[in-house]
């Protein structure tokens, strides 16, 4: 035992675990740039062995203050040295392990208590009859880590297994054409009021809903909508006012009238009031396909593919979310079982508020270009009269 720890707070030990240390975080660096910053906790700063390596450092460094004696005076730089960088590890120790950290959205005059975690976590619920089961994990995905997720549940007998298989970053939803088990999909353009453009991917049988409008796709007639079909092959429109069309060439402009089935095509611009309609395309056979969007320009939520199984029975499913989301629930049903899977980040209610009473934005002069920003805030903690 004496001569392990010999070893492990000799001077030696110290360089070759400096210099591990450096080239993790060399490793990480690269890695952050390209995978991210949740790729470089789950590769180098959350995993097991970099918290060993931290924790072997600060034996090192405890062990050598006795070793070398450097409680006299003419050590006593490198005494404060070793123990600023001692203070370092423990901080960085409780921030790991103890603390939470989170984002807190508050406009100017307005007051919070709540934050958005910086964790992200996997929320199942089953329910089976009057029985209801919950269970939440904290997970950490990225391309390291797309196993990190694995859940068994319980509930009136019957087993659960969980595991994600898929993790998909800025996940955008495109659409792949296929000869067979496909369905017909139209990508519609939408302009409503001064919202700007938005792609529309729609498919036969399902409703969109557009600001105050319902858009219909489908053999079914809503009222109160515009309903398209198809026809052949062709697609028609009934809408339920009248909508006026312009070829994108600039012919004059017809009108579509309620109760009549028209032509509904590509080039031609359909408005209804502050709605505008435009068809960029029809599949007649396709299947969605969520792939990771590299563009800078739009962010997307993240896409978590999750494994389900239970006694022989077993199916995937897409959860959309990830930090900085809550996320929306996707349901499915499994030896004869409701199940509710989220993912995302959760609300944590703090035991103060926080009031913005300014936001400070200065510029570069001559640029529109952000230069340094500055909020002035007041903590109120009313259960300790503190303001």
């Amino acid at each position: 035992m004496k001569k392990i720890l010999q070893i492990l707070i000799s001077m030696q030990t110290m360089g070759y675990l400096i210099i591990i240390f450096a080239a993790s975080l060399a490793v990480a660096t690269f890695v952050e740039n390209d995978f991210g910053t949740a790729g470089a906790k789950a590769l180098v700063y959350n995993a097991t062995w970099f918290n060993i390596l931290l924790i072997l450092l600060a034996i090192n460094l405890v062990g050598n203050i006795f070793t070398y004696k450097m409680w006299t005076k003419s050590k006593l730089t490198i005494l404060i040295f070793h123990i600023s960088f001692i203070i370092v590890l423990i901080g960085a120790g409780i921030t790991r392990f103890i603390s939470y950290e989170g984002t807190m959205h508050i406009r100017e005059g307005a007051m919070s208590s709540t934050i958005m975690s910086d964790k992200t976590y996997v929320d199942v619920k089953i329910v089976n009859g009057n029985k209801e089961v919950r269970s939440s994990q904290s997970v950490l995905m990225s391309a390291f880590s797309v196993g990190d997720f694995s859940q068994s549940m319980n509930v009136d007998g019957k087993k659960y297994h969980f595991k994600s298989v898929q993790y998909i970053p800025n996940a955008k939803e495109t659409l792949v054409e296929v000869e067979e088990g496909g369905y017909p999909y139209l990508d519609l353009v939408t302009s409503y009021g001064g919202s700007g453009r938005v792609s529309n991917i729609i498919r036969y049988g399902d409703v969109k809903q557009v600001g105050p409008y319902t858009v219909n796709f489908s053999d079914n007639t809503l009222e109160n909508a515009i309903n398209i079909k198809l026809n052949n092959g062709f697609m028609q429109i009934n809408p339920h006012e009248t909508i006026s069309t312009m070829a994108m060439t600039g012919t004059p402009m017809d009108s579509i009238y309620p109760g009549n089935w028209s032509n509904f095509s590509q080039g031609f611009l359909y408005k209804l009031d502050d709605l505008s309609l435009v068809v960029r395309n029809l599949y007649p056979s396709a299947k969605q396909q969520l792939v990771s969007y590299g563009g800078n320009d739009m962010n997307y939520e993240n896409a978590l593919v999750v494994e389900a199984e239970s006694e022989g029975e077993k199916t995937e499913v897409v959860v959309r979310g990830g930090k900085g989301y809550q996320g929306k629930a996707s349901t499915f049903s499994l030896n004869g079982s409701d199940i509710y899977i989220t993912y995302g980040s959760k609300i944590i209610q703090l035991p103060f508020a926080l009031k913005l009473l300014d936001f400070q934005l200065d510029r570069y002069p001559g640029s529109r270009s952000p230069s340094s920003y500055a909020s002035e805030v007041v903590l109120i903690d009313q259960e300790e009269g503190i303001q």
